[in-house]
């Protein structure tokens, strides 16, 4: 096996597993599944042996990922730059390196009191020490609790809907969603392009798109997790198949585009789904009942101190990778001790974890050393939506949000990410918007998101799932569904197809 096919390899497409602490036998399962047992498994033995299985795999290819950085950084070295960090945020970004980690220590600096939050809580609970019990004992009650306000079979009628009240329009182009997890999928959702936005004798020719997810039917959180990443990729989808540009290099996520730019609008779609409004209107259990804002206060109250820490784990990958390509004579057991190292810096506890070598971006060279993008769109989702609150009031179901949008879309990735930012918003890039949110009092959040729900029910919900799009619903290579004969008869036939695969 050559060493590109290896590292691709290490993205996630190898046997994980843990061994079941009753029967001692390994059992099999995706690193998604593994995650998911992590954070909802009643079973604190499982939680450990997968949290186990996950770090036993970790360090599977690194011969072949120590040969990879010291080639990237050869190729770097030959075009002048310090190393392919400094080469992938200029190239990328239209930033240094120096500037870059200079937003982002200071990110650091002012959010890392949120550790010392958790340090005092586990005071009375010394298992939220533990890797395996964290994340469980915070957010699992929580999931169980908002599970069955988002069945899966309500997502293509919640993101249809959702995304046509936006005013999103794909402009005749098809999109093909592969929801459902099963064995050799990659493990994490994304979206490509098979044919790309192009112009044929004057005329523009309309895209096509491939999504995918990794719903397992039947687990706890599936729904949820399944409809967000409709939202994601699908704020992905709707930027490159409105692209109108006439050079077809600037109409994909391939250099020069911006990883930054193009994940500000995936999480731009992000923050629609998990808002308080979008729930008290779209996420409704079987009875028809809408998502309890009595759940949104707890949740909010338990969950507030942690909100500081919500750019940590971004800023690790930045910095683990930063380490690595400026290391000399790296090897395995280097790669090894700053991974160890840098998960302890951005942990409340000293855990010596291996999870950030299982980040699939490290091994892809498309993503690697591009990790930043994921922070640096927090920062313009923070700007934009204060730009569209302050000029409209609200953005859910809002046609002129989308409108807006589309307007930058149109110039696909001819920009460089500041430029994009100050267009879109009026502004320069800034911290402020997100570092406003990372700190507001709970008494702030709970008056702003009733402020919004109050604003939002003024606003008439049309019911259309017209997004101009061609839909195909597939698993695999066997196709489900389409919508040539509406949008209802699609959905139909989906879901009596899903109930099979319970």
């Amino acid at each position: 096996m050559d060493i590109e096919t290896r590292i691709k390899t290490a993205q996630g497409d190898f046997e994980y597993g843990y061994t079941d602490p009753k029967t001692k036998d390994f059992v099999p399962a995706s690193k998604l599944k593994l995650y998911s047992l992590i954070s909802t498994d009643d079973n604190e033995s499982i939680r450990k042996a997968a949290y186990e299985g996950i770090q036993k795999s970790a360090p599977a290819f690194l011969d072949d990922y120590v040969e990879y950085v010291k080639l990237l950084n050869t190729f770097a070295h030959k075009l002048g730059f310090e190393d392919f960090y400094a080469y992938k945020v200029f190239t990328e970004e239209g930033m240094t390196k120096k500037e870059l980690f200079k937003i982002f220590d200071d990110l650091y600096e002012k959010g890392k009191f949120g550790f010392e939050n958790i340090r005092e809580l586990a005071v009375s609970n010394p298992k939220l020490k533990q890797p395996w019990n964290f994340s469980y004992m915070i957010s699992s009650d929580f999931e169980k609790e908002e599970d069955p306000y988002f069945q899966f079979e309500t997502a293509l009628d919640v993101w249809t809907k959702s995304f046509a009240n936006l005013g999103i329009d794909f402009r005749g182009s098809t999109i093909t969603l592969d929801l459902l997890d099963r064995k050799g999928k990659h493990s994490n959702g994304f979206c490509h392009w098979p044919e790309l936005i192009h112009f044929e004798n004057g005329k523009r020719i309309p895209g096509r798109s491939g999504l995918t997810c990794n719903t397992i039917p039947g687990a706890l959180g599936s729904g949820e997790e399944g409809i967000h990443t409709l939202f994601h990729e699908g704020g992905h989808a709707a930027h490159f198949l409105n692209s109108d540009m006439q050079d077809v290099c600037v109409n994909n996520e391939y250099p020069p585009a911006s990883t930054a730019w193009a994940e500000t609008q995936s999480m731009f779609m992000d923050t629609i789904f998990s808002s308080i409004e979008w729930r008290h209107r779209y996420a409704k259990d079987s009875e028809g009942n809408s998502y309890p804002f009595s759940l949104f206060e707890r949740k909010l109250e338990k969950l507030h101190v942690f909100k500081p820490l919500e750019m940590m784990g971004i800023i690790a990958v930045m910095n683990f990778e930063k380490e690595i390509f400026e290391t000399k004579n790296l090897t395995k057991a280097k790669v090894i001790s700053i991974a160890r190292k840098t998960k302890n810096k951005f942990s409340a506890f000293p855990i010596n974890s291996l999870g950030l070598l299982t980040v699939p971006h490290i091994y892809s060279w498309s993503s690697t050393c591009s990790y930043h993008g994921y922070g640096l769109a927090l920062l313009a989702v923070a700007q934009w939506r204060s730009y569209f609150f302050k000029k409209y009031g609200y953005i859910v179901d809002n046609p002129n949000v989308g409108k807006e949008m589309l307007k930058v879309w149109k110039l696909g990735m001819s920009k460089t990410f500041p430029e994009f930012v100050q267009m879109a918003t009026g502004k320069k890039l800034s911290p402020q918007y997100f570092l406003q949110s990372m700190i507001a009092p709970k008494k702030k959040y709970i008056q702003s998101a009733k402020n919004r729900i109050k604003t939002l029910d003024k606003v008439k919900q049309k019911n259309t799932y017209e997004i101009g799009a061609v839909i195909n619903l597939v698993h695999g290579k066997t196709k489900i569904a389409d919508n040539k004969k509406g949008f209802e008869l699609m959905e139909k036939k989906y879901n009596n197809w899903f109930k099979t695969q319970k």
